[in-house]
């Protein structure tokens, strides 16, 4: 899209074109963005802009109180911005030009500090306006923020679950001899059909995986990933629908709805992965992670049970 149809866009869902206020914001911004945006993309469209005036402006009418312009920006032969993905640098763009862009509200504070949490609801698009990234913990409530006591009342799990009250079901999450197929009987894959089960299950994944140790903090491993499932085509178009033939109602994921056909892992199914960003614990999923890159013991899936 380009930046007026991307403003316009964001306005016409209530949100804005996305501003930034410090550091630790344009960092998180750049990090989501390696994230959830198809690499054939090496920026995106930022609110900040002068099409209206002759000074640069944000499009929320917020306070202009930090840049971070690349050495000799901003040009004055382009009125729209951009941030550039690989170092957060801002550049000066042609509004007319057509990238991708991120829209967000700020609920509770007119925009984040380092000294203040970051409630966000953001949604990233690309430049057909496909939604693909969700982002977690606004209004949600972490698994593990209630007791065991809690949790064990709620439900009855067998050891190792975790019971979640707004499915009626029980989750876990283990490491899997995983070889391209799963053994439904001892861990039955999930399959999630909300952003609330979503956030609950990556919550569980993340909580699990450091507790094991998984996936260090390095340059090679700054995403946490697990198996949730297998998706498989059941028409000809390639709409997809769960493994345990559950339907395909969700999903967070670029270019979401998948074609179901034309990703094929094995010629018949495709797998799901959940990818959760280390820096700022963004989700997103993605077909076929090469699982061997991962360390055996960090070979992790999501089994999923009704509770008794």
């Amino acid at each position: 899209m380009s930046f007026h149809d991307a403003y316009s866009f964001c306005a016409s869902q209530n949100y804005n074109l996305i501003s930034i206020h410090d550091q630790f914001y344009n960092n998180y911004l750049m990090n989501t963005a390696k994230v959830v945006f198809n690499s054939s993309y090496s920026s995106y469209f930022l609110g900040l802009n002068k099409v209206l005036t002759d000074t640069w402006q944000w499009s929320d009418n917020s306070t202009l109180d930090f840049n971070n312009w690349d050495r000799g920006e901003p040009s004055s032969a382009n009125s729209c911005s951009v941030q550039r993905i690989s170092d957060g640098k801002w550049l000066t763009y042609s509004c007319a030009t057509r990238l991708p862009f991120i829209c967000y509200n700020f609920p509770n504070i007119s925009h984040p500090t380092t000294n203040s949490p970051i409630q966000t609801t953001a949604m990233a698009y690309n430049s057909t306006t496909t939604r693909y990234h969700k982002k977690c913990g606004v209004g949600l409530e972490s698994p593990l923020s209630k007791s065991k006591n809690q949790l064990a009342s709620s439900g009855s799990c067998d050891d190792g679950y975790t019971y979640f009250d707004r499915t009626g079901y029980c989750y876990k999450v283990q490491m899997i001899n995983y070889t391209g197929f799963w053994d439904p009987v001892a861990c039955p894959p999930a399959a999630i059909h909300s952003v609330e089960e979503d956030c609950f299950v990556k919550d569980l994944a993340v909580n699990f995986l450091s507790s094991q140790n998984c996936l260090p903090n390095s340059e090679d491993w700054d995403f946490f990933f697990y198996w949730i499932g297998t998706m498989w085509p059941i028409t000809m178009t390639g709409t997809c629908q769960w493994g345990n033939d559950e339907p395909a109602d969700y999903g967070n994921a670029p270019s979401w709805p998948w074609n179901c056909s034309d990703h094929h892992f094995y010629g018949l199914w495709t797998d799901v992965f959940g990818i959760v960003d280390k820096y700022d614990q963004s989700l997103v999923w993605l077909r076929d992670v090469n699982w061997d890159k991962a360390p055996v013991e960090c070979r992790t899936g999501v089994c999923k049970v009704p509770a008794k």
